[in-house]
């Protein structure tokens, strides 16, 4: 369902090319002027259009104030204008922190203000288009409204109010369940709106109800401005906002250094973490912050699933509602310590180098956070595939139905390269064939690059878990034997930029649906595990089997990690950076001692 927009600022129009700023001009005034309309294009971007417009009608009031000789008040009109636009687009709005009847009063005030550009527009002339659409979105929400009252659920229009607040120079730094009270007690004015806009498409032009507190007043506009009182201000910080700077600020701050150096996996996993901690927190000034909001969002992890995020957003809830809920699995210790405390770590540690000067607490820590759900440790583990299961994975029917058409290639490699390699499933499914397989011109050893350095498909963003990850991983004689490069060579004629081009990237992963479909080939052949501390659920458990198998093999030249891509506990990172990758030989000797002793099926030849 379309989120819903609260009507248009007077003198904004939506056209068929975007938004439109247009007013008549007096004709008193248009000698002065020298024109008869006021017309200025505002572009697509609803929030953006708001902002300008009622901006644009600010100037033009002064304007025409100025031919009515109010040279005084226009004179403070103009400066508090300019010192508001002289301002950085990130610094223009201020900070509300504080919800009080006035701000509720003045929000409602101005929701229905907008009301009268909608008496204009009609009064203009509506197009049939344009009154059906409106027809359909007073009639969609309007539900929506009743519901959210009924229930107590405004979630779905919080975006509206925070366009209100935007459009006049505001934004909240409150917590979020004030944010929500806030929205419920501005919903009743966003329905009488809709009431009066369902009456006009009935032909009652009725005018907007009169309204007891003033429209909040925009933060440009002074104090002493015709309208403004004293009450007003009072649910305001617009006079002591000097330097206040919101919690989100030093978020998108530190999740931008990521951003701008395309370091997507750091991105990847900091952002959710820190966006979680900024909803559960609130975006409250920085200088609010205290040890105790860290320590709440702590303990909230040890009461949601692992996949909190696609459960909010399937079951529309807050993060804080979903954790209210009984979950048969939370998040386990491993990714409370490894995940959420490193992130926040590298965050604090961050924040107080760049922003204490601005207000962020130096106090602030994460030492003696401890795991409060009831997870083990390690009981989400993967075991080795055992000689067996790997005997009914690759002899088997499926795998003889796979290599016996070229149409299902993919569903063939994807297991025989993850037990060769060890590698990722990501780190698999995201190999370029025109840029990661590659033959060695000194040794002559084929091999998969791995590495987030190359160009990848359009749809997806290269990463690798850390830098020790990237890494040339040389193609097993099993797999050159089995034919891995006439595979390679005929998804490379095709010009594609992915491995297997038929499992579509989801979200800038070329995993996804690869990864999916595994965990349903080991269920379907009833070699799923679920043991405790030993399971057997996906691809991940090849990089434990080979590791096993390579722990088990004497005389192993190497160790295993150089394949895997793992950090060698007995090499430094300072050391591995210094010495360099192991060189592919010594890493294809290591590989070729290991052999499984299994009887392969060999695929049919791909079509040319």
């Amino acid at each position: 369902m379309e989120t819903p927009m609260p009507a248009l600022p007077r003198n904004c129009y939506k056209t068929p090319h975007g938004f439109l700023f247009r007013i008549t001009v007096p004709e008193a005034f248009r000698p002065a002027i020298g024109k008869r309309e006021i017309k200025q294009a505002l572009g697509k971007d609803y929030r953006e259009a708001v902002t300008q417009a009622r901006i644009l009608s600010v100037q033009v009031d002064r304007q025409f104030s100025e031919l009515r000789a109010q040279t005084i008040q226009q004179n403070e009109h103009q400066a508090a204008l300019d010192a508001y636009l002289a301002k950085p687009v990130d610094k223009r709005l201020i900070a509300i922190t504080e919800i009080t009847p006035e701000l509720i009063g003045g929000l409602r005030s101005l929701w229905l203000a907008t009301l009268e550009a909608d008496l204009a527009w009609r009064r203009e002339g509506l197009e049939d288009a344009d009154y059906d659409e409106l027809q359909q979105n007073i009639t969609e929400v309007k539900g929506m409204i009743a519901k959210a009252l009924a229930r107590g659920q405004p979630d779905a229009f919080i975006p509206v109010v925070r366009t209100l607040l935007v459009g006049r120079g505001y934004q909240l730094a409150i917590t979020q369940e004030e944010e929500r009270k806030l929205v419920l007690d501005v919903l009743p004015a966003i329905q009488e709106g809709y009431d009066i806009l369902e009456q006009r498409q009935s032909g009652r032009l009725v005018d907007p109800p009169k309204y007891d507190t003033p429209p909040l007043r925009a933060a440009w506009e002074p104090v002493s401005s015709p309208g403004c009182n004293d009450k007003r201000e009072t649910h305001l910080n617009a006079n002591k906002t000097s330097a206040v700077h919101l919690f989100e600020e030093v978020i998108n701050d530190f999740l931008g250094v990521y951003a701008k150096s395309k370091k997507t996996a750091m991105y990847r996993k900091h952002q959710p973490v820190l966006t979680m901690l900024l909803e559960v927190v609130g975006n409250k000034p920085i200088t609010e912050l205290r040890q105790s909001d860290l320590n709440g969002f702590f303990k909230l992890l040890g009461k949601i699933p692992p996949r909190w995020n696609d459960a909010c957003r399937k079951r529309k809830l807050t993060v804080l509602q979903l954790a209210e809920l009984e979950h048969p699995v939370t998040l386990g210790p491993k990714s409370f310590e490894d995940t959420y405390l490193a992130s926040i770590r590298s965050f604090l540690k961050v924040a107080k180098k760049d922003w204490q000067d601005k207000g962020f607490p130096t106090t602030l820590t994460t030492d003696g956070q401890q795991y409060q759900g009831d997870r083990k440790e390690g009981e989400d583990k993967q075991r080795p595939f055992r000689q067996a299961e790997l005997k009914r994975l690759f002899e088997g029917p499926e795998m003889q139905s796979y290599a016996a058409d070229p149409a299902q290639a993919h569903c063939y490699w994807l297991p025989h390269i993850g037990l060769y390699t060890g590698a990722r499933v990501n780190e698999i499914c995201q190999l370029n064939p025109q840029t990661d397989i590659l033959r060695d011109e000194e040794s002559g050893i084929w091999y998969f690059w791995i590495t987030d350095e190359t160009e990848g498909h359009e749809d997806i963003a290269k990463s690798t878990k850390n830098s020790v990850s990237r890494r040339k991983t040389p193609i097993h004689s099993k797999l050159l034997d089995l034919g891995i490069l006439a595979y390679v060579d005929s998804v490379r004629k095709q010009g594609k930029t992915l491995l297997f081009p038929l499992w579509k990237p989801v979200r800038k992963k070329a995993s996804g649906k690869a990864e999916k479909w595994f965990v349903k080939l080991l269920r379907d052949m009833g070699l799923r595990d679920e043991t405790t501390g030993a399971r057997l659920v996906g691809m991940h458990a090849f990089r434990f089997t080979l590791e096993h198998k390579g722990a088990n093999t004497k005389g192993l030249p190497w160790p295993i990690d150089h394949i895997t891509g793992h950090a060698i506990p007995t090499i430094s990172k300072v050391s591995r950076d210094y010495k360099g990758e192991l060189i592919l030989p010594n890493k294809q000797e290591t590989l070729e001692a290991i052999q499984f002793d299994l009887a392969f099926i060999k695929p049919m030849a791909p079509e040319r």
